[in-house]
């Protein structure tokens, strides 16, 4: 399956139009300089008040099917940040009319239009931290969506100081872990809390997670795309 860049923004350009912008399940908008990098923010107004912002890479390999890689930055409870999250098993949404927001909503409901309570039971991610990370630690989402921005208050960069201090506490003491036991395949699986399976056992809620830079189908894509923005950057 192709990807064509032209309906891409055709279909962005109609949920534009369609869809006020103040009662918006997210937002998009395609990179500068490529097509097949989207900025999107996805947000929860009725019941836990997030915003998480995402990448999304649409990649094509020639006479081979669509690649989609998902890649969140903002803390949340249902993946770790940072890290590229194969998609691919939905690239048939894009098929559908106006497939694409289909796929932007497939992912808003990943994380929100849940059965349990993905986003609630864990106290370290509140919507104040989603807020404050968006406009502190992510610089493209104040280029992006200066629309968006708001005001920060008293007390939120030391929210997200907090976090990153225990963030990087996690992440110190999962590479002390992984350095004493068997190295991991290229590709895992992820809970809520860097690794740590949810409390309830489920784990249709776990996605597959690339953990390498150089893995084929997945990081070495991203590494690319990600190589190729900060060129055309400068």
């Amino acid at each position: 399956m192709r990807i064509a860049t032209r309906r891409l923004l055709r279909e962005w350009k109609h949920y534009n139009r369609t869809v006020r912008q103040d009662e918006a399940l997210f937002y998009m908008k395609p990179h500068d300089s490529n097509m097949f990098v989207w900025h999107v923010v996805l947000r929860d107004f009725k019941q836990t008040g997030h915003e998480l912002y995402i990448l999304l890479y649409l990649h094509q390999p020639e006479n081979d099917n669509s690649i989609i890689v998902m890649k969140c930055l903002t803390p949340n409870n249902k993946l770790p940040i940072n890290r590229n999250v194969s998609l691919t098993h939905l690239q048939n949404l894009l098929l559908l009319e106006h497939g694409f927001v289909k796929l932007i909503d497939h992912i808003w409901g990943m994380f929100f239009r849940t059965t349990d309570t993905l986003m609630n039971n864990n106290t370290q991610i509140n919507s104040r931290l989603c807020y404050s990370w968006n406009r502190i630690v992510c610089k493209d989402f104040v280029r992006v969506f200066p629309e968006l921005c708001g005001l920060l208050q008293e007390g939120d960069y030391d929210l997200v100081r907090s976090y990153r201090h225990k963030l990087n506490a996690i992440q110190s003491q999962n590479s002390s872990n992984c350095s004493t036991t068997k190295p991991m395949d290229d590709s895992f699986y992820f809970g809520f809390n860097k690794g740590i399976p949810p409390s309830n056992g489920l784990t249709h809620n776990f996605l597959a997670c690339d953990s390498r830079p150089s893995h084929k189908h997945g990081g070495e894509i991203i590494e690319e795309m990600q190589s190729s923005l900060k060129r055309r950057r400068c």
